[in-house]
């Protein structure tokens, strides 16, 4: 977790943020927002600000991680996959296209090349079978 201190004036009483422990004015992302530790009183208590743009990536309505996949999708032979990165500064989501289509379109082609052999194959057993009985 990220932490950074703000400039917040500490009465008599000191009380600290717990989970993670933080003194008064601790800045910590979770969760992809920036969290910070403030008091009421001698009660110290975590209040959360915005998204953590620089750390973490967008998705309907969702955040995620730098270096996390968001995303996984499979359509028309190709594989479309979206992870969150850090670029320039800022978590940005990287689309990746990579085709499929080839690899499922041989595996066809040599299922129809199989069951080809395989019918000849039951063919000339028939015609076998067939000679045998007749003699």
């Amino acid at each position: 977790d990220a932490v950074a201190d703000v400039n917040v004036p500490i009465d008599r009483c000191t009380p600290t943020c717990s989970n993670p422990a933080a003194s008064l004015g601790q800045i910590v992302t979770r969760s992809c927002f920036n969290n910070v530790c403030k008091n009421k009183g001698c009660r110290a208590f975590w209040k959360q600000l915005k998204f953590a743009k620089s750390e973490c990536c967008s998705y309907q309505r969702s955040g995620f991680p730098i270096g996390q996949s968001i995303n996984v999708t499979t359509e028309n032979g190709a594989m479309i996959s979206m992870t969150c990165i850090a670029k320039n500064g800022a978590a940005r989501i990287k689309t990746t296209l990579e085709k499929i289509g080839d690899s499922h379109a041989e595996i066809k082609a040599e299922t129809r090349e199989i069951k080809a052999e395989t019918n000849k194959m039951k063919h000339m057993l028939e015609l076998l079978l067939n000679n045998s009985c007749s003699s």
